[in-house]
This record gives structure tokens, sequence and C-alpha cells, in this order.
């Protein structure tokens, strides 16, 4: 809960929303799984660097005259993302749709554990250009199984083509999630400096 549009009859979304968030905290809302989020007045660079070392996402900055305006993308608010990248090593692909039948649609991902067994950590379908994906598979090596270790979740393996893990590349993504996935991964470049057994969990 970040906001306060209406309260007893009366519409708030033209009001400031330093006005409307004051007025929000006044009310003391809190239930058994939701509570509203902190704000922070002034000191953005700060906030920002917080949510970075606690492992979140990134922060919404709000002009604090701005009016609510639903259904509109307003400069007076803006997503401001903590981007991380990661060493991978890909280990299969699954093919495309639309524009992208016929090839690669997302790649299969992983990086060596400190046993050097390859743990899944996600697929990738973003941030390619379209010479990439036709670059990649001409260097990739088929195989019969997949190089992961342990068992993969069935929407995965149901259409995967499987590669030799002989290439490396770098992701940016948000956050690792709970189950040792990498979230909104976003591909950004083959690493030619890195063999496959230096990939590690970077810091």
């Amino acid at each position: 809960m970040f906001d306060l549009l209406a309260w007893d009859g009366e519409d708030l979304t033209g009001r400031p929303y330093a006005e409307r968030r004051a007025r929000l905290d006044a009310l003391g809302l809190a239930g058994h799984r939701w509570v509203a989020t902190p704000w922070f007045s002034g000191g953005g660079e700060g906030v920002l660097a917080a949510s970075e070392e606690n492992g979140l996402e990134g922060v919404v900055a709000k002009r604090l005259d701005s009016a609510y305006r639903p259904g509109v993308r307003s400069p007076d608010w803006r997503k401001l993302k903590n981007v991380r990248t990661q060493a991978v090593v890909v280990g299969g692909w699954r093919p495309g749709q639309g524009r992208r039948a016929g090839g690669i649609g997302s790649l299969l991902v992983g990086v060596p554990d400190g046993e050097g067994r390859l743990v899944y950590v996600g697929h990738v379908g973003t941030g390619f250009r379209a010479r990439d994906l036709v670059d990649l598979e001409r260097g990739f090596t088929p195989r019969a199984d997949p190089p992961f270790d342990g068992t993969l979740p069935r929407e995965i393996t149901r259409d995967a083509h499987w590669v030799e893990p002989d290439l490396v590349g770098e992701v940016a993504y948000a956050v690792w999630t709970a189950d040792n996935r990498l979230r909104h991964p976003s591909w950004k470049g083959v690493r030619d400096d890195l063999e496959p057994d230096d990939v590690v969990v970077e810091p």
C-alpha cells in the first residue's frame, strides 16, 4: 500500500503526492499480510544505495507535488532499478515464436557450484540483437541430455535443445530469487575472457 486515492467520498487524485501520503500514514492502516510501504522525502541517491545493499530490486521516485494520473505513464514517477550482472554458462535453448520462429527464443543458463556441477539458474530471452541469436546457434554443439545438475521443470525440458556447456555469456538481472533463479535476466553478450570453470556466483 503506497497511495491514498480517495477517502470517505473525497477524490484525492488531484492532490499532491506528499499530502496523499501524509493522509495515508495518518490512518495507521496495517493488516496481517500488508503494511504501508516506507517512503523518504529527499535523499534519493542514499535511498537507492540502501535498497541495493538490502538486495531490493530498486525504488520508485516520485515528485512530491505530483497528482495521481490513472492509466498514464507520468514523468513525475520514475522506477529506478538496481542492475546487477552475472556470468553464466549456456546449456541449452528453447525455440522462439513469432519473428523468432525456427530459431532460438531463449537461452537456458547455469552457474557451476562448488563441486563443478552446472546448476540451472534460469532462461534469458531478452537483450539480443537478431544477429546474436544466429551467431550463437551456429557455435553450439548439440547434445542428447541436459548438462544441468538435478531435475529441471517440465515446462523447460519439454521443448529444450541441449548443448555442450562451452559458451560463457553475461546477463543483467534484478535479483536472485529464493529458489536460486535470476529474476528478469537480459543478455549482455558473450564473455570470451572466461572459461566455464571460471564462472562463479558474483557478489
